[in-house]
């Protein structure tokens, strides 16, 4: 599919080619001769690169506005990961999994999460306008999803 400055916005693959014209094919495409990575575009921005490999995607690397990998997968032999980032690039989570292969096709079993969740205080003043009271808090913030949540000091 192209987008409509005509750059490719995404592709989905078969199990097994399916067009061969001569103009048009999704061999090389869907990394039927070999693996491929493709560059997929929303407007003029680059939004992810996905590599293919006999009809399946293998890899994926997305990115946030600012050009920053927002995460990354890799299905390598029989196992899955994937990496997540914040918006400034730093590893916010990891997943790991093995493929266990079914009669439907394939489902993850989870071996490995790890979250990647630093934090950064900054002082804040609140006061209870009843009674005129000033309470010196603390204002945890999330680095990965930006959660904020207040602590007394």
């Amino acid at each position: 599919m192209n987008n409509k400055n005509g750059k490719l916005r995404d592709v989905r693959c078969a199990k097994k080619p399916l067009i061969n014209f001569e103009k048009i094919s999704d061999q090389k495409l869907c990394g039927f001769q070999g693996e491929v990575q493709l560059e997929l575009f929303s407007g003029d921005r680059l939004e992810m690169r996905k590599s293919f490999l006999n009809g399946e995607v293998t890899a994926t690397l997305s990115y946030w506005d600012n050009g920053k990998i927002r995460s990354e997968t890799a299905t390598r032999d029989s196992r899955y990961s994937e990496n997540r980032f914040n918006q400034t690039g730093v590893k916010a989570k990891e997943i790991v999994s093995k493929l266990i292969l079914t009669q439907g096709g394939s489902r993850r079993m989870k071996e490995l999460e790890r979250d990647f969740h630093a934090t950064t205080a900054a002082p804040a003043r609140s006061h209870a306008a009843s009674a005129n009271i000033k309470h010196l808090t603390t204002k945890v913030v999330c680095a990965w999803c930006g959660f904020m949540t207040t602590k007394a000091r």
